[in-house]
C-alpha cells in the first residue's frame, strides 16, 4: 500500500468520523449540513482511492473496518454514552485481527 492510498484512507476515516459526530447532533441544522457536506467529500476521496489503489477490495475493507471501530468506540461509546453489550465489545478484537491479516 503506497503513501497516497494510506493518506486517503486516513482522510476518509477522519472525515467520516467527524460526519457521524455532526449528524448525530439532534435539532442542529448547521451540524446536519456540515455532516452532509463531509459525506460529499468522502465520495470524492473514495473516487481518488479507486484511482490510486492497487487493491480496491483491501483498501475498502480497511476503511470500513477502521470506520466501524472509530464509529463504535468514539462516536457511540465516548461521545454519545450508548449502552454496549459484550457481543459488541467482542467484535472489536475480531475486527482488529482481520485488519492485521489484511495489512500483511
Amino acid at each position: 500500500m503506497n503513501s497516497s492510498v494510506t493518506a486517503l484512507l486516513v482522510s476518509l476515516i477522519i472525515i467520516e468520523t467527524l460526519a457521524q459526530i455532526l449528524l448525530s447532533k439532534k435539532n442542529n441544522t448547521l451540524a446536519t449540513v456540515a455532516g452532509v457536506i463531509l459525506y460529499a467529500i468522502i465520495g470524492y476521496l473514495f473516487k481518488l482511492l479507486i484511482d490510486n489503489s492497487e487493491s480496491l477490495g483491501v483498501s475498502n475493507a480497511l476503511w470500513n473496518a477502521f470506520s466501524v471501530l472509530l464509529g463504535f468506540v468514539i462516536t457511540g461509546v465516548i461521545l454519545r454514552d450508548e449502552v454496549t453489550t459484550v457481543q459488541k465489545w467482542s467484535a472489536v478484537p475480531i475486527i482488529v485481527g482481520c485488519l492485521m491479516l489484511l495489512i500483511q
